[in-house]
């Protein structure tokens, strides 16, 4: 991974977590204190423990953060669903724009269903 991509990385990290501070990322993710904020304030290639806690830290899918990390890449993904293939298929097809606008519902429900809801 490049040191333009780490920062990136980082970058991305610190949107996602807005204005929740990393320790609380770190608390939210019972790890021990300066796990993620070591690395982040470091510019350090993020961990897979480093990005298994900061997807449960900050709630999001672990794939989306080991992908943002090159840690995973979309091969990897488990798309045997042919739900998930038909889905990436019809994205590919969108302008950037309405891709955003599926990504932030997919999130959303995602989000719901973490929490309970329905």
């Amino acid at each position: 991974m490049s040191l333009e991509t780490v920062e990136k990385f980082w970058e991305w990290f610190h949107q996602q977590r807005g204005s929740t501070s990393t320790r609380q990322v770190e608390e939210d993710a019972h790890v021990p204190r300066g796990r993620i904020g070591n690395a982040a304030s470091s510019n350090q290639q993020p961990t897979m423990v480093v990005c298994q806690a900061i997807a449960t830290g900050l709630g999001i899918p672990e794939e989306q953060v080991l992908m943002r990390a090159g840690l995973l890449t979309p091969a990897h993904v488990d798309d045997r669903d042919p739900t998930i293939r038909e889905v990436i298929d019809y994205m590919k097809r969108l302008t950037p724009e309405e891709r955003q606008t599926i990504r932030e519902f997919a999130e959303f429900r995602y989000q719901v269903q973490t929490r309970g809801g329905s």
